[in-house]
């Protein structure tokens, strides 16, 4: 859920270099965007078990996967339900 909405999501992630003068690669700022209307912020993090640990960070199988990164592809099915009282 995210903004009072439940939404289904088909992702893909990916491992990726970017040149060392990239923009992207500035980390000591964030990067701000808008999206539908809802203010939006990327920010670089350490890949630290210890930091990402303690953000809100979704789909929650990235805190545990982005510090032992696998050497094929991999499928990850996460479900996350949401029940109405």
């Amino acid at each position: 859920m995210y903004a009072q909405k439940d939404y289904h999501e088909i992702a893909f992630y990916f491992l990726m270099k970017l040149p060392e003068r990239s923009p992207y690669l500035v980390k000591e700022k964030s990067l701000l965007s808008v999206e539908e209307n809802t203010a939006l912020e990327f920010k670089w993090f350490p890949i630290d078990s210890d930091v990402l640990a303690g953000l809100p960070l979704l789909p929650s199988f990235l805190q545990q996967s982005l510090s032992n990164l696998p050497n094929a592809v991999e499928q990850v099915i996460e479900r996350l339900l949401t029940i109405e009282k």
